[in-house]
């Protein structure tokens, strides 16, 4: 079975990603984990489900605790990207799974050849979630364990995995620069511009508002008509929500309406 969950996140802090840039996060942090959970259930040849914490934290460079195995991910080439976190014992079980054992995990400190099979075989596990936490899609990505790492940035956000193996539970932590505070520098990545081009926004038009007494409206039965003296030359207002966008008047055609805009008031 593959599934993914994740909720929508609460960037904590100033506000700076706009509306589209937050949405389109979650949107694609939603679409990794399910592309991590099919992954790392074909890499195992297990059923395997991924759940994904739901909340940036933010979290200092120089607070960042290494217990347990520390990784960079980084590009092929070197870039930084992120840094992730496991815990010795959560490190003994997944390396027993790569290894084709159930994932027992043990209080020890793991191996070497135990962390080298976390270093080979995650990256292409937890790809999905990198790139869409870093806006990094498109770059194959490598791991490196190491006593010394060197974060991303000096501001980065906590994001909890949890790795569902035939109900073996293993969970890590990846650490990756914090969106509200490269977001304006860098600005709104394509990525993140196409998913948002591509979310659904409900508009609703109005014709008319009619002020009727209550004892009318509780009156009202089928083949009432009600009269909101609107003609089709009269402008009429699209909204979605509370938010007014466009204004625009009614035009009759082979019988139906359709709206002509006369005024963009917003398109963001």
């Amino acid at each position: 079975m593959v599934d993914g969950n994740a909720q929508p996140f609460d960037l904590i802090g100033e506000p700076k990603l706009d509306d589209d840039a937050v949405v389109a996060l979650a949107v694609a942090v939603q679409e990794a984990a399910v592309l991590t959970a099919e992954t790392l259930a074909g890499v195992t040849r297990r059923q395997a489900t991924v759940s994904i914490g739901d909340l940036l934290e933010p979290v200092k460079a120089r607070d960042l605790s290494t217990d347990g195995v520390a990784c960079e991910i980084s590009t092929m080439d070197g870039g930084p990207l992120a840094i992730l976190l496991v815990s010795d014992e959560h490190t003994v079980a997944l390396a027993d799974v790569f290894f084709g054992g159930p994932g027992s995990g043990a209080e020890r400190r793991p191996a070497p050849i135990e962390v080298q099979a976390i270093v080979s075989s995650l990256p292409p596990v937890i790809e999905p979630v990198v790139a869409a936490v870093t806006s990094s899609g498109g770059h194959e990505i490598q791991m490196r364990a190491s006593d010394s790492i060197t974060a991303p940035a000096a501001d980065l956000v906590r994001l909890d995995l949890s790795f569902d193996i035939d109900g073996i539970v293993i969970e890590a932590a990846l650490f990756a620069p914090d969106p509200d505070r490269v977001g304006p520098a860098g600005g709104t990545s394509p990525e993140m511009l196409q998913l948002a081009a591509g979310i659904p926004v409900q508009f609703d038009v109005d014709l008319a508002s009619v002020p009727m007494l209550a004892a009318e409206v509780q009156g009202l039965a089928t083949g009432d008509i009600v009269i909101f003296d609107a003609g089709v030359d009269d402008e009429v207002t699209v909204r979605s929500g509370n938010r007014e966008f466009l204004r625009g008047s009614v035009d009759d055609t082979a019988g139906r309406r359709m709206l002509s805009v006369t005024e963009v008031l917003s398109t963001h």
